[in-house]
């Protein structure tokens, strides 16, 4: 299959305007998936194939007003063919882990970060079905 662009991964003042922004975009993108934990909501935005995937806080009243506050590009996942063999040519090329994400039936997933310190997920999915690809629970 080869590498491509998946998702974009960003963080944004207020979620919910984050969503109607995409969505006045590209009307036909609906939400496939979303959570929210304590403090951070987020929702993947798209079609099966291609999604951004919007965080946003819980309390968007309790952000500040500055540029500073952490919003912007989080990072960019592709898809992949052998994400563990990708993983060990990246750290045998000198390029360190990023985040460990948790085991998942359907999904191999690694981060790596590069000489700048960005962020990329590379994603091995082990179902063709969009409901087991984009399970989040």
């Amino acid at each position: 299959m080869g590498g491509h662009i998946e998702h974009a991964n960003i963080s944004v003042s207020d979620l919910d305007a984050g969503v109607r922004f995409f969505q006045t975009a590209f009307p036909e993108w609906r939400i496939r998936g979303s959570a929210s934990g304590d403090t951070v909501r987020w929702a993947h935005l798209g079609t099966d194939d291609a999604y951004v995937c919007i965080n946003g806080p819980v309390d968007p009243a309790s952000v500040k007003a500055d540029r500073q506050s952490g919003y912007g590009f989080n990072h960019i996942g592709f898809i992949a063919d052998d994400v563990k063999g990708l993983r060990q040519r990246m750290l045998d090329a000198g390029y360190r882990d990023g985040y460990s994400p948790e085991y998942h039936e359907f999904r191999t997933r690694v981060y790596i970060l590069d000489n700048d310190g960005i962020e990329y997920e590379f994603v091995e999915y082990h179902s063709d079905d969009p409901a087991e690809r984009n399970q989040h629970s």
